[in-house]
């Protein structure tokens, strides 16, 4: 699982990212979250084997659905703090 704490992180990640559906994702929760730190916020997590999954919590706030992607959103702690995930459809 690649895991980005910082928008640097992310950004640099996007730069290299060859598919583009996950890059057009990931730059547009960027743009929504251009307002605040990201560490403040939440990581980025990107699931990249069945193993991963088993470290997320069970239940999340926010289940949406793409073309190649699941997106999962978990809010983990009482001031919003949260995890924004990125599954590959082929493992969920």
């Amino acid at each position: 699982m690649r895991i980005f704490k910082t928008r640097q992180q992310l950004e640099g990640f996007i730069t290299t990212c060859a598919d583009e559906e996950l890059r057009s994702l990931l730059q547009q929760r960027l743009e929504e979250l251009a307002d605040y730190q990201l560490h403040e916020v939440g990581y980025f997590y990107i699931v990249e084997g069945a193993e991963d999954l088993v470290t997320l919590p069970q239940l999340p706030e926010v289940r949406e659905e793409f073309t190649n992607w699941v997106e999962l959103v978990y809010v983990i702690s009482d001031d919003g703090f949260g995890l924004e995930v990125f599954i590959p459809r082929g493992l969920i």
